[in-house]
């Protein structure tokens, strides 16, 4: 075929379209109102929207907001400890009128954090006398500040950081519209790196400048974190359990105040009250990723100059971030103990852009085929084709809070077939803030989970990670970065 375009090459093109679409009544359809309705099978629609039952759900509550941030990994992840806790009731934290986490908190932590890693990475380059161009330091310079993030991520924050509740430090507009402090802190950094390639010699003062800048546009426009923090209602909360636990009257409840601290660190917080309950580092992710010719399933692999907590030389875990690729079955299982077992909700990554109807709340791979009934292209993209040639879209994270098993008395015979999932758009999307995933939607669409170690096959509890295969930064999976 020739190179360019011309005439003759458009005549027939539209020979052919006209052919094709003869009576001008679907163009008139796509041209007015796009394509999905046309598409959407509503047969599944009703059978699915009917469906929002499961054999086994976790306990719910009511969901959250991200807005319009990019936070999803952050609030999911926050959701799976919420949630986690809220199956105990002996823990003091589930009785709280209302228990949420603050994301505004983490939120400050990763953008002082990312800007910080964003510094020493490019300084790192510079010294080895790479430049603007170098492939590297582009993707750095492009992707500077964002607001995506993973499991892993999420980990260091808190480990370092600690929780607060959410009423100590909530949601503003800064976080909830976070492009603008994004612009800014992008033109700061972008203007350091600029300072650091012109003059790699005062590196500590740049660095300390190009920080404190920072740290002034996130306090603006997120507020200042708290160093510590009272909460009288874990006085409320726990008399409350007592109540529970002992059946008595309010007023027969003797509260031993020795036993509830009201005033916190956020560390503190974390590793007092939540971390014997949920221990975040006890989560193993797993991703899936079919491309087994070039990364083979059963070997971690961990990102060239991951984005999250910076740590110190000394410190000696320095693969932390590490992703194990197994195949979607052990995946399922593992999902499936998690909640049925083991009552522990289970982190997603996931395209959500692909046959979802958030109306409704489903998700199901066959609810729409636009390119077979729109377009007329029958041939559809395997998942390893849309990682390989970059069509993965609407990255996301949610958290798995029920899943329904076909034979679940005979624990070999067992398989789940849909799954309840809790987003962070608020109540109304989906029924209430929750989706039901069909198990076809998962095969296709979901690429990383995290789920906690004793849920796994023993062999992966434990699996070797000192050596991870460390991939390159234009390493071309969705599991990057959510």
């Amino acid at each position: 075929m020739q190179k360019h375009i011309d005439h003759n090459l458009i005549h027939d093109l539209q020979d052919k379209f006209n052919d094709e679409f003869e009576d001008g009544v679907l163009q008139n359809v796509i041209m007015k109102s796009g394509g999905r309705h046309v598409t959407l099978n509503r047969n599944i629609l009703t059978k699915a929207t009917s469906q929002h039952y499961f054999s086994h759900e976790l306990k719910r509550f009511k969901v959250t907001d991200q807005k319009s941030s990019g936070r999803c990994w952050l609030f999911a992840g926050l959701n799976v400890v919420r949630c986690n806790l809220y199956q105990n009731d002996n823990h003091i934290l589930s009785h709280l009128k209302k228990l949420e986490f603050s994301q505004s908190y983490l939120f400050f932590y990763d953008k002082l954090e990312r800007s910080n890693t964003f510094i020493e990475n490019l300084y790192s380059l510079f010294k080895e006398k790479k430049d603007a161009d170098d492939r590297v330091v582009s993707i750095l310079l492009r992707n500077v500040c964002n607001d995506g993030g993973d499991w892993n991520n999420f980990v260091d924050l808190i480990e370092k950081y600690g929780l607060v509740p959410e009423v100590i430090m909530p949601d503003r507009h800064g976080a909830t519209s976070a492009k603008p402090m994004n612009d800014a802190l992008k033109e700061v950094l972008r203007r350091t790196a600029r300072d650091l390639f012109h003059n790699i010699h005062d590196y500590d003062l740049i660095k300390k400048t190009a920080l404190q800048q920072v740290y002034t546009i996130i306090s603006l426009h997120l507020g200042s974190p708290p160093d510590c923090f009272e909460l009288f209602e874990l006085i409320d909360a726990f008399k409350r359990m007592n109540k529970i636990k002992n059946n008595l009257s309010s007023q027969q409840v003797i509260l031993d105040q020795e036993h509830v601290k009201i005033k916190h660190t956020p560390v503190d917080f974390y590793y007092e009250l939540v971390k014997p309950h949920t221990d975040v580092r006890e989560y193993m992710c797993l991703i899936h990723d079919p491309r087994t010719h070039k990364y083979p399933y059963y070997h971690t692999y961990t990102k060239q100059f991951p984005m999250g907590v910076t740590k110190p030389c000394q410190d000696s875990s320095q693969h932390d971030h590490f992703l194990l690729n197994v195949d979607m079955r052990t995946i399922q299982h593992a999902s499936m103990l998690s909640i049925a077992k083991h009552h522990k909700s289970v982190w997603i990554g996931c395209e959500f852009g692909r046959n979802a109807d958030v109306a409704h709340g489903v998700l199901d791979d066959d609810l729409h085929q636009l390119s077979r009934y729109v377009y007329h292209q029958h041939e559809e993209m395997s998942k390893q084709d849309r990682i390989e040639f970059k069509h993965v879209s609407g990255a996301h994270a949610m958290v798995i809070v029920g899943v329904n098993i076909t034979n679940d008395n005979h624990e070999q015979q067992a398989q789940p077939n849909r799954w309840r999932v809790e987003n962070s758009h608020g109540e109304k999307s989906g029924r209430n803030g929750y989706f039901v995933m069909m198990n076809n939607w998962f095969d296709e669409n979901v690429h990383q989970v995290a789920i906690h170690k004793s849920c796994l096959p023993s062999h992966l509890q434990h699996y070797n990670k000192d050596h991870p295969i460390v991939l390159p930064m234009w390493f071309n999976t969705f599991n990057s970065k959510l």
